[in-house]
């Protein structure tokens, strides 16, 4: 729809009450063509009638100034004709010339309705002329022809009927009136249907119109008004109410001038008044129509294609802060709009055409102070019938608040992600109908090496074919539709090969639907270190269980052997004494098993010093050479900066270590392939050492044994280090070699790690702690087997082990006493404590345990030398007995060589 300007609008409307102050044809015509010249579209206007043009407005719009000529023929060309008529009379016609029919049309029916209420005052006034005329003629008529006085009221009558006037004459003298027969007709009556008197007449005025009325009639004859004119409702035969125009004068006067007939029409202006209501009504709305404009909250302005601004509402005006006269003198283009928006807004405007006549877009204003204010402007444009664009409306509303609540939704909502972002684990949420996913935080999208938005969860997360069967989306919502809370879960992933714990449950998304949000938390590292852990628990209860299964062993093997040996110091038969001599070999093998239970229990006995461990290996390779198969290829891997790599070790278990795991190596291979020893320097940090290891950062000495053999799996990897355990056949070992081996590490402070894959063979690296240079000293080697006839008390609460000791120590010249009971022999110690030399005591023992005993026997005699054996204890080991004040320590089975060297030791004062 076309839109209309307000201004002209208003103009033509305001013409037609100015039309009734006209007094001729051409004054009328003078109006009306000022007016519809200033119409849009309007170039030409003339009143004409069929002879002559009467008036004329000039050219406009850039063209001639002069007048055009109008050829004044009723069939002017390229005009519009509107016709100056009611529905009795014609007085001419409009010759209107537009050049745009779309442009003029909505202000046509405004037009035709003032040029309709212009030729109905011209027949008023043409009827009033009419009717003056009459009136003279009449009183012409009486005074000189009262013969013609019939033929009079014939053509009164016709001329009454025609102007639908009614006659009407009051002797107010004599208070009758007289009403023509027209006067009656024109009401419905019928002719004298009411008496003819100034009463009857009141009655039938519509009471709201009879004061006024009634009080003009009195005014006039009273000389107040010059004139009559009154407008009044008239009650009809048939109960409604009919407009009338009464206009009348005072007709004779009495010798003071006092008025005695008043005399006058009643005209039916009812059809005037049907058009006048309905052109108030047509007024009344657009007059509301502007009003609402006017007074909008919502900014309103119209425009054109160059920039300029034809009008604009007060709210338009109280957005920028320009008057509304410095709009109409501003170009928005220029003005308005900030450079930044001018190319986004031409493209938005290039989108409008005839079949689309509006868009909507956002841009900004700058305001008279300088201020932006950020707008959403809807835009109408009108075109002509080229397609081009004539003018606009826009409809602007400020989105000040709108924008700020957007940026600071954004702000939170970057706040968030950015939270999210920096969390370390793994957030996600997903539709729980489509297993879509709707957000991955980038802790995620690292873990999974893509953002995977959109997806399906199952397929991307699992790499499963169907909704997997663990999934908690049914967990999460109860029957009645409510989020039911958290649900915590575990599991591996396939996809990233971590282990995770889960933290699902459902929320309200964007769009009010309930999803799943899951937060992940990688547990790998605790899952590593908890295996670790309960592998360090599990090898430290064994290794309990390992020494008090020593302490035992050992006493039987203490027993076995001092009858042994004691059965060697009688016998002269050499058969018996090689039978024995095997007997004694398999003590020393069931002992070193003994050795290794103790040593990864952890508390064997240890001679550790500074060393090369450079030379350990070349030593251990001179002895593996000469017992290895002839298929299998040793190799030796020597990192330059190894010579001066120092370690505080026990020789012997180093090289049991490398005894170990080359055997195991060489078996792995099935005695044929290549077999690589390598030594190193390294830097282990922190997170290098698996939680059952107390090695701390720093540098190390790396060992490694590496094979081509069959490897192993994940599984069997994990338990190689398990006392006991072998893969085997039962007669090839017995699964003690690799715990050993760790037992040792253990005990120096080392890490030891595994590296293998079926078909890949194995790599065993073991890491000691390396130590600052120190000078390192050959110890020197003592075989003597000293013997001595000296005192000394020996307590074991074994019967067997107690006479063994007092049997072979006798043998070798000592002169011995046994007991059993710790109590009892500290009881004969305390009566004669000069009868004896030295103190030999087991540790472990009923009443008084070795340790006990020799610190009560200290309080008798300080300077005793003594001597405590274990098979194993947790309580006593060689430095605990040194710290105690013991003369030396000794691990059972007692070695009769050594426990002879280890007496002499002590009773000549030499520091053991």
């Amino acid at each position: 729809m076309t839109s209309i300007d307000l201004t002209v609008l208003g103009r033509i409307l305001s013409l037609q009450s100015a039309l009734h102050a006209a007094v001729s044809k051409k004054q009328l015509g003078e109006l009306i063509c000022s007016a519809v010249i200033a119409v849009p579209g309007v170039t030409f206007v003339a009143l004409c009638d069929e002879e002559k043009c009467i008036v004329q407005a000039g050219v406009k719009e850039g063209l001639s100034q002069q007048l055009k000529n109008c050829n004044c023929s009723i069939d002017c060309q390229d005009s519009l004709k509107i016709s100056l008529q009611t529905a009795n009379s014609t007085f001419g016609f409009f010759c209107i010339e537009v050049s745009d029919e779309n442009i003029f049309a909505p202000y046509r029916p405004h037009i035709e309705n003032t040029i309709n209420i212009a030729a109905l005052i011209l027949e008023n006034k043409q009827q009033a002329e009419e009717l003056s005329c009459i009136n003279k003629n009449l009183e012409a008529q009486v005074t000189s022809r009262m013969e013609a006085l019939k033929i009079s009221e014939q053509r009164l009558s016709l001329a009454l009927k025609a102007a639908k006037c009614g006659l009407w004459d009051w002797d107010i003298e004599h208070d009758t009136v007289f009403f023509s027969e027209d006067y009656f007709k024109m009401a419905g009556y019928e002719t004298d249907a009411f008496p003819q008197n100034f009463q009857e007449w009141k009655k039938r005025v519509h009471p709201d119109d009879i004061a006024l009325t009634e009080g003009d009639i009195e005014k006039y004859l009273a000389g107040e008004i010059d004139e009559f004119s009154v407008e009044f409702r008239f009650k009809t035969a048939h109960g409604d109410w009919l407009w009338v125009l009464s206009q009348a004068e005072i007709t004779e006067r009495g010798e003071d001038g006092s008025p005695l007939r008043f005399s006058g029409l009643h005209i039916d202006i009812g059809e005037r008044k049907k058009v006048e209501a309905k052109l108030k009504s047509v007024t009344n709305r657009e007059t509301e129509m502007a009003d609402i404009v006017r007074k909008a909250p919502i900014a309103i302005a119209y425009g054109y294609p160059d920039g300029t601004l034809s009008n604009c509402n007060s709210a338009f005006s109280n957005l920028t802060q320009y008057s509304v006269a410095e709009l109409q003198n501003i170009n928005w283009n220029e003005v308005l709009t900030p450079a930044k928006w001018k190319i986004a807004e031409e493209e938005s405007l290039a989108k409008l055409c005839p079949d689309n006549r509006s868009v909507t877009y956002e841009k900004e204003y700058i305001c008279k102070d300088g201020i932006v204010v950020p707008i959403e402007l809807t835009v109408t444009a009108k075109f002509d019938q080229g397609g081009n664009v004539i003018n606009y409306i826009g409809f602007i509303t400020d989105i000040t608040e709108r924008k700020q609540a957007e940026q600071k939704s954004n702000d939170y909502q970057q706040k968030l992600i950015t939270i999210l972002n920096s969390i370390d684990a793994n957030v996600y949420v997903v539709d729980m109908d489509s297993y879509e996913i709707l957000f991955m935080n980038n802790n995620m999208i690292q873990d999974f090496g893509a953002d995977l938005t959109g997806k399906c969860c199952w397929r991307v997360f699992r790499n499963e074919e169907n909704p997997c069967d663990h999934c908690t989306n049914p967990l999460l919502i109860d029957d009645d539709g409510q989020a039911t809370g958290v649900h915590v879960w575990s599991s591996h992933n396939p996809i990233t090969d971590k282990y995770y714990i889960n933290h699902d449950r459902a929320i309200e998304w964007v769009d009010n639907k309930l999803v799943r949000l899951q937060i992940s938390t990688d547990i790998s590292d605790v899952r590593m270190m908890e295996a670790q852990l309960s592998q360090k628990h599990k090898m430290e209860a064994v290794g309990y269980m390992a020494g008090g299964m020593a302490h035992n062993f050992n006493n039987n093997l203490s027993i076995i052997l001092g009858n042994i040996e004691l059965s060697q110091f009688r016998s002269k038969d050499s058969n018996v004494l090689e039978l024995l001599e095997n007997a004694k070999t398999a003590v020393y093998r069931s002992r070193d098993l003994i050795k290794q239970i103790i040593t990864y229990s952890r508390k064997g006995e240890q001679n550790k010093s500074p060393m090369q461990l450079l030379d350990i290996i070349d030593e251990t390779i001179g002895l593996l050479l000469s017992t290895l198969p002839a298929t299998i290829n040793l190799k030796k891997t020597i990192s330059p900066d190894c010579d001066a790599g120092v370690i505080n070790a026990d020789a012997s278990q180093i090289q049991e270590i490398l005894v170990n795991l080359c055997n195991n190596a060489v078996q792995a291979m099935d005695e044929k392939g290549e077999l690589l020893i390598s030594l190193g320097p390294v830097s282990l940090s922190q997170a290098d050492i698996p939680a059952q290891y107390n090695g701390a950062p720093g540098k190390y000495a790396k060992l490694s044994v590496k094979d081509d053999g069959c490897g192993m799996t994940e599984a069997v990897a994990g338990k190689v280090f398990d006392p006991f355990f072998t893969t085997k056949e039962e007669h090839e070992g017995a699964g003690m070699g690799l715990a050993t081996v760790q037992g040792i590490v253990v005990q120096h402070n080392g890490v030891i790690k595994v590296d293998s894959a079926p078909g890949q063979g194995a790599e065993f690296s073991v890491y000691f702690p390396i130590i600052d240079d120190v000078a390192i000293e050959d110890a020197p080697i003592n075989t003597d087997m000293p013997k001595g006839a000296e005192k000394i008390l020996f307590v074991d609460d074994d019967p067997m082990l107690a006479n063994l000791g007092e049997q072979l120590l006798t043998a070798n010249g000592y002169q011995v006493k046994a007991m059993t009971d710790s109590q009892e022999a500290f009881k004969l110690f305390s009566a004669n404590s000069n009868r004896f030399d030295l103190l030999i005591t087991d540790q472990t023992m009923p009443g008084l345990s070795g340790q006990e005993l020799i610190d009560k026997v200290k309080l008798v005699s300080p300077d005793l030398p003594t001597i405590i054996c274990t098979g194993f204890s947790s309580k006593m080991d060689e430095n605990i007995a040194k710290a105690a004040g013991i003369s030396a320590f000794c691990m059972k089975p007692l070695d009769l060589p050594e426990l002879l060297r280890t007496i002499r030791q002590v009773l000549d004062g030499v520091a053991k």
